[in-house]
């Protein structure tokens, strides 16, 4: 599908949540499913337009409030190559904490070159940000992100999913884990309904967490 002129593209969100139980990770680690930390920011949908004018939305259908793209801020969108439509989506940390400001930690693309990516699963929407993206340019990387550069950061998808929840479960900025079935499929409906609409994406959050985060 075709995606030649701005309309909003709302964000798949997670369809359930499991609990922080080992049986559970193992199952999902035999299932294939694959983490992502979940950082306490603002869900963003970033479009870059063909003349690589860029513009962030929330989850919501509005544009955020309190934060806007210029020169310093986006210059690995405005850097993709081409003249087609690019939509990507992420968390934008900048108001939960000090030692973070200003990033946008890319875990999603949802339009490529032009293109709607209904029926690509996740594994190959991975595969595209990863060529977008080379993680060589990566100026440096933790375990659960690369650093593209002092505003942009791509996620790491972890196969350890007990790894992943364990070892950041008592970082000040960090809810929780995403996972998420690389075999799962984008459907129409990801895009267009409100809701916990992706019942390939699985959420687990940390105790401190759970009674202020909706995500």
């Amino acid at each position: 599908m075709n995606y030649t002129e701005f309309k909003y593209l709302r964000p798949p969100r997670c369809g359930t949540a499991f609990p922080p139980m080992r049986s559970e990770f193992s199952r999902l680690e035999r299932l294939g499913y694959k983490a992502q930390i979940k950082w306490n920011g603002a869900n963003s949908v970033i479009f870059v337009a063909p003349d690589r004018s860029i513009d962030a939305w929330t989850r919501h259908g509005e544009r955020h409030k309190r934060f806007r793209f210029n020169d310093e801020n986006s210059k690995m969108f405005r850097g993709i190559p081409g003249d087609k439509w690019w939509v990507f989506n992420g968390e934008y940390l900048n108001d939960k904490g000090p030692s973070v400001k200003n990033v946008h930690f890319i875990h999603d693309v949802l339009v490529a070159d032009g293109k709607i990516l209904i029926g690509k699963s996740y594994e190959w929407r991975q595969s595209v940000l990863d060529n977008l993206f080379p993680v060589s340019i990566a100026g440096s990387h933790t375990s659960d992100h690369f650093v593209l550069d002092e505003h942009t950061w791509l996620a790491r998808n972890i196969p350890d999913i007990e790894f992943a929840y364990n070892t950041y479960k008592d970082h000040p900025l960090h809810e929780g884990v995403v996972v998420k079935n690389p075999k799962g499929i984008l459907e129409l409906k990801d895009l267009t309904m409100n809701g916990r609409n992706a019942p390939w994406m699985l959420k687990c959050r940390h105790p401190k967490s759970s009674k202020n985060v909706r995500f």
